[in-house]
């Protein structure tokens, strides 16, 4: 909240944030086409954002993207899960 200092109300300050969060988000720059990377597909935000891009027909997906979406974030969720206890 240190960032909204500057700011004279919320949404200035959430127009301002657009563009860094954008850049810290990886995945939307693969799936935007600025860094078409298949590095970014180990990110368990890949599978969701191309199912979201699906539902809005920006993408058509593949059988194994769609696989990959379903499986892959439930997999690394389960990773943490057994990593916290």
């Amino acid at each position: 909240f240190a960032s909204s200092l500057p700011f004279a109300s919320v949404s200035d300050w959430f127009l301002s944030t657009t563009v860094p969060l954008a850049v810290l988000a990886l995945p939307v720059l693969h799936l935007s086409g600025v860094w078409p990377n298949p590095v970014l597909y180990l990110t368990p935000t890949q599978g969701p954002l191309l199912l979201f891009a699906a539902a809005f027909d920006e993408v058509t997906l593949a059988p194994w993207q769609l696989i990959y979406a379903v499986v892959y974030p439930l997999v690394c969720a389960m990773l943490l899960y057994r990593l916290a206890h």
